[in-house]
Parts: C-alpha cells; sequence; structure tokens
C-alpha cells in the first residue's frame, strides 16, 4: 500500500513539473514576441521614416506588427540580420517587410512581416476640466498624440489658439478641443454701461449706452441710447469701448 501511495506521489510530482515547465515555456515564447514586436517597431518607424518614397519625413509615426501571421519567432532579436522594407500602402496605412534571420552558422531565412501605421500629431488639451468664464493659460495646457487621420478641422490644433481664450461651454480633461466651444475673453456683458464713440473723418462724438450683447474685442454688438432707447450696432474696440463707424 505504501508502495502504491509513493507512486502516486511521484506521478504528482512529474505532472506538476511538467505544467510549471509547459506555462514557463509559454511566458517564454510571450516574452520573446514582446521584444520581437518592440524591436521591429522601433526599426520599421526608422525605415518609413528615411524613405524619401513615402514622403513621410519628420513624421512621428506608431506601428503595430501583425505578430499572429510570423510563422517562427526567433530565439533572440540578434539573430536578426536584416529587415528590408517591401511596401507602403498610404491609402489603408499598411506595410510589408522582410527580415533575414541566421537560423545557425551561415543558415538564414526570410520571413515576410506586415502590419499598420498610424501618423500622429500633437494636439493642445487642458490639463484638468475647465469652466466657462474662466481664461486659459499656458501652464493649463499639454499635448497628447492623436492620429493625424482623425484630426479635423475643427479641433484646435496649435497652443496659441487656446491661451488668453475661455471655454463657452465646460471642457473635460485631456481631450481634443473644438474650436467653436471657445472663444475670446468677453470685454464687455449685456446691460454694461459702455462708452460709444461716433467716428468720421475728423470727427468724433462720444456718448454712453448701455450694451444689448456681450463681446469680445473685434466683436460687433448692439448698443442702446438710454435717452433716446435709438439702437445702434458697433465694433468693440477695447475694454467697455464701442466705436460706430
Amino acid at each position: 500500500m505504501s508502495l502504491v501511495k509513493e507512486r502516486y506521489k511521484n506521478c504528482v510530482f512529474l505532472v506538476t513539473c511538467f505544467l510549471s515547465f509547459s506555462v514557463m515555456a509559454t511566458e517564454t515564447l510571450e516574452e520573446k514576441t514582446k521584444k520581437l514586436e518592440k524591436f521591429l517597431n522601433e526599426k520599421i518607424v526608422e525605415l518609413i521614416a528615411v524613405d524619401e518614397n513615402y514622403n513621410l519625413q519628420n513624421q512621428d509615426i506608431e506601428v503595430t506588427i501583425e505578430t499572429k501571421k510570423i510563422k517562427k519567432i526567433p530565439d533572440s532579436i540578434d539573430e536578426i540580420e536584416d529587415i528590408e522594407l517591401i511596401n507602403v500602402n498610404r491609402f489603408n496605412n499598411s506595410f510589408k517587410a522582410d527580415i533575414k534571420i541566421n537560423n545557425g552558422s551561415d543558415d538564414y531565412y526570410h520571413q515576410e512581416i506586415q502590419g499598420k501605421y498610424r501618423e500622429m500629431v500633437h494636439v493642445p488639451v487642458l490639463k484638468k476640466r475647465m469652466q466657462t468664464g474662466y481664461i486659459i493659460e499656458h501652464d493649463d495646457i499639454e499635448h497628447i498624440k492623436m492620429d493625424a487621420k482623425k484630426l479635423s478641422h475643427e479641433i484646435v490644433s496649435t497652443k496659441e489658439e487656446l491661451v488668453g481664450k475661455t471655454p463657452k461651454l465646460a471642457i473635460a480633461a485631456m481631450v481634443p478641443i473644438k474650436r467653436t466651444i471657445i472663444g475670446a475673453v468677453s470685454v464687455i456683458n449685456k446691460k454694461d454701461q459702455v462708452t460709444v464713440k461716433y467716428k468720421k473723418a475728423n470727427l468724433e462724438i462720444t456718448m454712453t449706452g448701455t450694451a444689448i450683447d456681450s463681446g469680445a474685442i473685434g466683436d460687433s454688438i448692439r448698443v442702446q441710447n438710454p435717452r433716446s432707447e435709438q439702437v445702434v450696432s458697433g465694433t468693440i474696440e477695447s475694454e467697455r469701448v464701442v466705436v460706430i463707424h
């Protein structure tokens, strides 16, 4: 009976060792795949970026390798002797490349790899959520990467477009910002008492009026004469100053 128990223990031990080895082998393969993918990503980005045929110089490019289609994963990236870019398709942002792998001594084999690439752009975003009425400053802004194909003309693309502006609606943190939801800071608000200047040639007449609209410098607003109740339109020249030409 004790002999049976001993054999049972030995069997359990062997099975445990076998399973442990299998897990370790799987983990090793995953690690090799990740290292290979990282290495190939860097090399493909370099090849695409420097090749004048694809007109992608000075572009920020991100690459995804279709590792599942690689038939044989090299034991080490040191086995890779050369990488040649075969084709780059700018219509669907795909590429093909050939890698030359040393299989031992002077024995080599070639393997085709393929994947996708994305041209990235850096767009300004707000570090934290911002409400209306707040004036955006340099320190409120940082940049994130965005797929160039997803960047529309509606999205703010430069930091200068944000600085000194104010949100028309609350803006979430770390997301691309539409131009339609930011505006210049209002220097005149509705019902403000403003100075109205009428300018023509060498003639200038000044009066006081009540703003019917709010606006920033350069905006056109309506102003009412409190005595005659006549409404005129003019352009905001500066803080609380409207000019009628």
